[in-house]
């Protein structure tokens, strides 16, 4: 399942299915600490980024979206 989100946000990186990304690493990481694993809490720490990277995606794409519209707003500042 996961392979399969791995794939369709290469193709399809939009805003809610980043979202659904991470809230699902968030839950299958963390059971982890429910399953009783003798150091449950550290195998989520060290899986944190892949649970952050969605995030990480979402805030380069809307960084970069901003940079765009800024620079076609000075753009168009500059021919008037």
């Amino acid at each position: 399942f996961e392979i399969l989100l791995g794939f369709t946000v290469l193709f399809l990186p939009v805003t809610p299915l980043l979202l659904f990304v991470c809230i699902w690493k968030i839950f299958s990481e963390s059971l982890f600490i429910s399953s009783g694993a003798y150091f449950g809490i550290f195998e989520f720490i060290e899986r944190g980024a892949s649970m952050v990277a969605p995030l990480a995606l979402h805030y380069i794409q809307q960084e970069l979206k901003y940079r765009s519209h800024a620079r076609m707003n000075r753009a168009i500042q500059a021919q008037k």
